[in-house]
């Protein structure tokens, strides 16, 4: 069992090191959590990607990347997710363990300090002669709205979820609009980032084998150089009840008809009535033995796929199918009947059993990756208690039949979307 270690740097924000001796590269990671608003989206958003470009020590891709190869190939790249009404902007670092660096330097210590410039000494802030840098990453971004627009799986769950949450913050996306990024100016950018700096929550990741004590220092000399605000209070709205079920038929140039199907839980994080209603989305829909898959896809062959997903953060749960437009009427009688089924206490001992074990090494599989092992720790972050996958395995096996039925039973239908072929 993994054992994370947390510290504070200044007000509003955090360090965590967790020791992997296993791994052969060290991890910094710096999360910067802000309340998700349409206004602000886009400009937040690309902010990432413009900082893991270059800075003002180096501010030419030439220089910069040379950089990054003196320090054995250290990657360094920007990202941005969306948990519940929260965008999480994060710059990544990686880069080889210091037991395998054949001259002894402390790579640590020069990654800490390349981090250091781009955070806090970004080309963006020096010079206004970025105009380049910012139209890149503005292409980078619409290309990847448009990449998800023509993954007509992928479009059919967000146009429903911003249907359902319609007037609450999660329908935004994490990027943003198109007409919102197009519109972003070299202001703009210098003015997101010194928000950011000075009054968002920040966490600050390092998973490796080295002593985080010369990352801590650094980081703490630093941001004593800046002015620190009371951080920005983080939320998500959690809307336990559907008072009004929307039902919206869009039409589009495709072959195959998406059916998605939105409900609200009750429950979500911090409550840990959600483990519940985890546990109860995955027997309904979450593995190739769940109910929606073995009725809806393989005995009465109405879809092409059907499955559910649970935003434990948001409290709401989705269901998909890919189907043929005159199945749509049957797809959704049958997923409704699947639903009363559990409602009434209709799962079998060996569904609740595998389900078990499928979330428990979904959670024990957290280890294989870094990324994720990061996101882990850094999601829970906003929260009072932090758990281990060991803990959250441990969780999900002590929840009863009864807890299951009750789950099911809170849960309410919000929205029905469907997506059909013009003809």
């Amino acid at each position: 069992m993994a054992h994370i270690i947390n510290s504070s740097i200044c007000e509003g924000v955090s360090f965590s090191y967790l020791k992997r001796p296993d791994l052969k590269v060290a991890r910094i990671s710096i999360s910067i959590f802000l309340p998700l608003k349409k206004e602000n989206a886009s400009r937040n958003a690309i902010l990432p990607f413009l900082l893991a470009r270059s800075c003002s020590k180096y501010p030419d891709f030439t220089s910069f990347n040379k950089k990054l190869y003196d320090l054995y190939g250290m990657a360094l790249q920007g990202n941005v997710s969306k948990i519940g009404e929260i965008q999480i902007l994060s710059v990544i670092a990686e880069f080889l363990d210091e037991r395998y660096v054949l001259g002894g330097e402390s790579i640590s210590k020069e990654a800490t300090e390349l981090l250091c410039e781009v955070l806090f000494r970004p080309k963006f802030l020096q010079e206004d002669s970025f105009g380049e840098d910012l139209d890149q990453e503005k292409n980078q971004l619409i290309q990847y709205l448009e990449s998800e627009y023509n993954d007509k799986k992928l479009y059919s769950e967000r146009r429903c979820q911003q249907i359902m949450c319609k007037n609450e913050r999660y329908s935004v996306h994490k990027m943003g609009t198109k007409e919102d990024l197009l519109s972003i100016t070299p202001r703009d950018v210098q003015k997101s980032w010194e928000n950011s700096l000075s009054a968002a929550k920040i966490r600050i990741g390092f998973i490796g084998n080295s002593e985080p004590d010369f990352v801590i220092s650094v980081l703490k000399e630093e941001f004593s150089k800046i002015k620190r605000n009371k951080p920005t209070e983080l939320s998500t709205q959690v809307v336990k009840r559907a008072l009004v079920q929307k039902e919206v038929e869009e039409k589009q140039e495709i072959k195959q008809a998406k059916l998605v199907l939105g409900f609200r839980t009750r429950f979500a994080m911090p409550g840990e009535d959600c483990f519940n209603s985890l546990l109860m989305s995955i027997i309904l829909g979450g593995t190739f033995h769940s109910k929606l898959f073995l009725n809806v896809r393989e005995k009465l062959s109405l879809c092409y796929y059907c499955s559910s997903s649970y935003d434990r953060n948001k409290g709401i749960i989705t269901i998909k199918s890919g189907i043929k437009k005159e199945n749509i009427g049957e797809t959704r009688s049958e997923i409704f009947k699947q639903i009363e089924d559990m409602k009434s206490g209709k799962i079998a001992r060996e569904e609740i059993v595998f389900a078990k074990k499928s979330v428990g090494s979904a959670f024990m599989s957290i280890y294989d990756s870094v990324d994720r092992l990061d996101f882990f720790y850094a999601e829970q972050s906003m929260y009072e208690k932090i758990y281990s996958p060991e803990e959250l395995v441990s969780k999900i096996e002590g929840i009863s039949k009864d807890e299951i039925v009750n789950a099911a039973n809170a849960i309410t239908l919000d929205t029905v979307y469907t997506l059909v072929p013009n003809a």
